[in-house]
């Protein structure tokens, strides 16, 4: 199940491998990722993979001091690929 990973977060160096390391860590694997500064924050989006609860991957990265606010946006059911004749 794919699901959506929004962060905000403080543009310092760095950040974004240690939001990356905790995503890794905590089981999860990054499918897409976009990034995009705005009003002097970074603000992040990644569709990740995995079986743990994504509730506590978000307390996870807001733990980070960067981080001002994660949140889990929607969840993307994963549909079988047919092959048409």
């Amino acid at each position: 199940m794919k699901n959506i990973i929004h962060c905000e977060f403080q543009p310092q160096p760095g950040a974004i491998e240690r939001i990356l390391r905790v995503t890794r860590v905590r089981g999860f694997a990054i499918e897409t990722m976009n990034a995009a500064i705005q009003n002097q924050l970074m603000k992040l989006e990644m569709t990740v993979t995995g079986e743990r609860c994504f509730t506590n991957l978000c307390h996870q990265l807001e733990k980070l001091h960067e981080v001002q606010h994660a949140s889990h946006i929607t969840t993307v059911r994963s549909h079988p690929v047919r092959k048409l004749a």
